[in-house]
């Protein structure tokens, strides 16, 4: 199935410095999150960084920027559900203001695209 990627966190990061916003008396933290997804045909990431998005968007985040930094050669071979081994992977970046409940949704829906 095409649509079925191995996504890997990267990380989640934080960003302290930047001033945080306040909606609804909840403070709404920049976080960065990092995915590295299978080099698959352009539809698949779509819908990975549409079903991420659409899951901030639904806990009450803010999306800033989707961006797929590029596709490149992995260190090491890669594993997939479907017991084939990946030399390339497709890095995407999703910038978002959140909460760490926010955070932790993004995580879980990113997770659960493997």
């Amino acid at each position: 199935d095409e649509n079925r990627n191995f996504t890997n966190i990267f990380f989640l990061r934080k960003w302290s410095f930047v001033k945080n916003i306040c909606c609804n008396n909840l403070e709404m933290t920049l976080y960065e999150l990092v995915i590295l997804a299978k080099c698959a045909q352009t539809k698949a990431t779509t819908n990975l960084a549409r079903s991420v998005a659409s899951s901030i968007m639904s806990a009450g985040g803010n999306v800033r920027d989707v961006k797929v930094l590029s596709d490149r050669i992995l260190p090491r071979p890669r594993k997939c559900n479907d017991y084939n081994k990946y030399l390339v992977g497709r890095y995407l970046q999703v910038l978002f203001d959140g909460n760490p409940m926010v955070a932790n949704e993004a995580l879980k829906k990113a997770q659960s695209s493997y």
